[in-house]
């Protein structure tokens, strides 16, 4: 609400003295943190964080859809490990690793125990381990599921608080409700450890819980103590004996496959390797709804199969290359054959694109396909991989893949986009083999070229600054990144297409944008450092790699890194005014975050100068109008507020807002920061009633429509509670300082100046009449 507004003007409220305590704290405060009469703000901001979740959410839900078969063989082991059902405390062991052989059942163990538990009642988090940015997307979910704020999680994330990895723990230790956390598919365990420490310490994303209502399950290929540490507990997963193997196959198979017996032959035949059963059996399921493969005998029984398994290929078992390598070899030659039938199955039922497409499906990330949205058939008909292909077809041998389980169908919470909520998965033992397909490794600059013209194509449309697509980009994401530093970190160990290239950083750069407009500028950082490491191998132009560095240098600026965010613009611009001149917009953009980073050190008369430049430069190349150029006239308006220059301040905040309301973008983020710069005029006009109402204008669109300034919440909130103790009101001000303090000591830690302030803020104002002490002083009143 403004001064034009036609509702009835809202009066206020008679001055009150400032409480004396805290005299020396408001006036530290700029001229915008004055007194507000803000209860129900404060309750608003309180409340918003459901309403403002992150787009970019990422499932932690078990996929019980995978339970479709019964465990076999796995009893006692399921046993061993299932924590206490009925609510009692852990008084075992409550960390266990599960660890055997790629595709031995190690997360159907770890599922069963995850159903077991939900149906007892306790919490239950699946967080797949396949890389740093799914476990960080997975466990800032639990946070948030734990009662973290949007507002807490933002900074925390961002970098600018303390460490991820100690707040989810402390949110886990002080639950009061039984859980269980389960890492899927950590091979790498390092993933799971400090950046500069090792996961045997126990002081990264893997602990060992103090709450004694907590466990933790780890599914890995590494069992190795040492990696581990004593204070874990080591399960083996083996393979199946041949009588579970013969279950196994029963299962999955129709009856007409065969008898016990002749399960039992081909279950040994397959090394009782659970992943190679069940390719077995659903082989032998689908063969039995149609033709095998032409011109040959059908393959439809137990013993059929264990006869074309071995006439096929000559040698079952390559030969055993040392204690350690051989029994792993093995077995993925096992699943290797397979899946090796199940592929010849599909070509001879007229499919022979389907041996192709799971080969691209292996070369994308360990993440959910979003396989409507990337599978475009135009796109994928024009490469030479999948020459002429028939539009029809597609859906076809997808259904097809999935019935031989090469491939598993998944769906992606909280994504109302059809092309991008359905997705896909591989095992991750199916993928590694795929991957390593001898025509994969030959034709990978033609995978590589079609991988990223999918991603560009998926990409397209779908601008990463703008929130209405941030739930598709959370989900397209994690697919750009795994491919993008696969393709750069080859170096020159192969020529590269400059074709590729182009499209790979233009990929890079759009994820990056992603990451940095929803508050990820520690996960752009190293993404971006990934990238500008690797490209330096490459043949890259200098414009290409003067974009890259504009992003990195935008990721130091957003975690408040302010001198490294100037010492690099600087650098940028210079190139950028010789290569394309100093009113190119590139080179304004640039311009633009120097300026940023200067006013967030406090130069505003610096700042000011510099913005009356670039928005000179930006009318000339883009218009008065245009969103660029009104997001600069806002950071010069706010230079202008910082410097107490209201009037003029208001007068440029006034005309930004009539022509993105003109534009009809009344809910843009840029416009609710316009009008909360507007709230920052009326307090320091004195009119905090006014102020109070335009707040809670701001607040209601920015739940509606899921977005916020929650990077700011906190020190919103500390400049209200200042606000209710200077109208009177300390037990309140008191109230709310120690619900601040409380979140602050979670999100920032209890060293963290902001932290220390509210404390000893909060200790003045509870402290009795005559013992106030002055902490900047040091010294206590007599």
């Amino acid at each position: 609400m403004t001064e034009g507004d036609s509702e009835a003007p809202l009066e206020d409220p008679t001055p009150v003295d400032r409480n004396p305590i805290f005299e020396q704290r408001i006036d530290a405060y700029d001229q915008s943190h004055v007194s507000v009469a803000a209860r129900d703000v404060l309750n608003l901001y309180a409340n918003a964080p459901a309403a403002t979740e992150r787009a970019s959410r990422i499932s932690v839900d078990p996929p019980f859809g995978r339970l479709d078969r019964p465990l076999r063989g796995r009893r006692h082991l399921v046993r061993e490990i299932v924590p206490p059902l009925d609510g009692t405390p852990v008084t075992a062991p409550a960390v266990h690793v599960l660890h055997g052989l790629g595709g031995c059942g190690k997360s159907q163990v770890a599922l069963e125990i995850a159903r077991q538990a939900r149906d007892a009642g306790l919490l239950v988090w699946w967080v797949p381990a396949v890389g740093p940015a799914q476990i960080s997307a997975a466990m800032r979910e639990i946070a948030g599921r734990l009662g973290a704020s949007a507002a807490e999680l933002d900074l925390v994330w961002s970098g600018k608080a303390r460490s991820p990895m100690d707040m989810v723990w402390d949110l886990l230790d002080q639950s009061d409700q039984p859980w269980l956390l389960v890492f899927d598919n950590a091979d790498d365990p390092a993933l799971l450890a400090p950046v500069d420490g090792q996961v045997v310490n126990g002081n990264g994303w893997l602990r060992a819980p103090t709450n004694r209502h907590g466990s933790v399950i780890v599914t890995t290929r590494e069992g190795n103590e040492e990696t581990w540490g004593r204070w874990i507990v080591r399960h083996p997963v083996r393979t199946l004996s041949d009588d579970d193997a013969a279950r196994v196959l029963l299962d999955f198979a129709t009856p007409r496959a065969g008898s016990l017996a002749q399960a039992r032959a081909l279950g040994a035949r397959l090394g009782g390797l659970p992943l190679a059963l069940r390719g077995a059996g659903s082989y032998l399921k689908s063969a039995s709804r149609g033709p095998a493969l032409r011109g040959s005998t059908a393959i439809r029984t137990f013993d059929e199969y264990r006869v074309a398994l071995d006439r096929r290929f000559a040698n079952p078992f390559v030969p055993s290359v040392g204690p350690d390598l051989g029994e792993p070899l093995r077995l993925e030659e096992l699943v290797r054959q397979a899946w090796e039938l199940s592929l010849d199955l599909l070509a001879g039922r007229g499919m022979p694109y389907a041996r192709q497409l799971l080969c691209l499906l292996a070369c994308l990330a360990e993440a959910p396909i979003p396989y409507a949205a990337l599978l475009a058939p135009d796109r994928l008909a024009r490469s030479p991989l999948f020459p002429k292909l028939d539009d029809d077809r597609l859906p076809q041998v997808l259904d097809a893949l999935t019935d031989l389980g090469l491939i598993d169908r998944a769906m992606v919470d909280d994504v109302d986009e059809p092309d991008f909520a359905h997705a896909l998965t591989l095992h991750p033992l199916v993928r590694h083999i795929t991957r390593n397909f001898p025509e994969v490794i030959e034709r990978e600059p033609e995978y590589h070229l079609l991988i990223m013209d999918l991603l560009a194509g998926a990409a397209a449309d779908l601008d990463p600054d703008e929130p209405e697509c941030w739930h598709r980009w959370g989900v397209l994401a994690p697919q750009c990144g795994g491919p993008i530093i696969d393709y750069l970190a080859t170096g020159n160990s192969r020529p590269r297409a400059p074709e590729t290239t182009a499209l790979t950083l233009t990929v890079a750069r759009r994820t990056a944008r992603y990451l940095l407009a929803v508050s990820l500028p520690r996960q752009a950082a190293a993404f971006l450092d990934s990238c500008l490491d690797n490209v330096r191998e490459l043949d890259v132009d200098e414009f290409t790699m003067l974009a890259l560095r504009h992003e990195r240098a935008r990721a130091d600026l957003e975690q408040g890194r302010l001198p490294a965010a100037e010492r690099q613009l600087r650098k940028v611009i210079a190139a950028r005014e010789r290569l394309l001149g100093p009113e190119h917009t590139d080179t304004l953009a640039s311009r633009h975050k120097l300026a940023r980073s200067i006013m967030e050190q406090g130069r505003w008369v610096e700042a000011e100068q510099e913005l009356w430049v670039i928005l000179a430069g930006e009318q000339r190349a883009r218009g008065v109008d245009h969103p660029d150029t009104l997001v600069v006239r806002h950071s010069l308006s706010k230079t202008l507020l910082s410097q107490g220059r209201i009037e003029e301040a208001e007068e440029q905040l006034q005309a930004i807002l009539r022509t993105r309301q003109e534009f009809g973008q009344p809910d843009h983020p840029e416009t609710l920061a316009v009008r909360q710069s507007l709230a920052r005029v009326l307090l320091a006009r004195g009119k905090d009633l006014r102020a109070r109402e335009e707040l809670r204008n701001i607040l209601e669109v920015a739940a509606r429509t899921g977005q916020g300034h929650r990077s700011e919440i906190l020190t919103i909130r500390e400049i209200l509670a200042h606000a209710l103790l200077s109208e009177g009101r300390d037990t309140e001000a008191a109230d709310e300082l120690g619900r601040l303090a409380d979140d602050r000591r979670r999100v920032l830690g209890d060293a963290h100046p902001d932290t220390r302030r509210t404390l000893d803020e909060l200790a003045m104002l509870r402290a009795p009449a005559g013992t106030v002490s002055d902490p900047a002083r040091g010294d206590e009143d007599p």
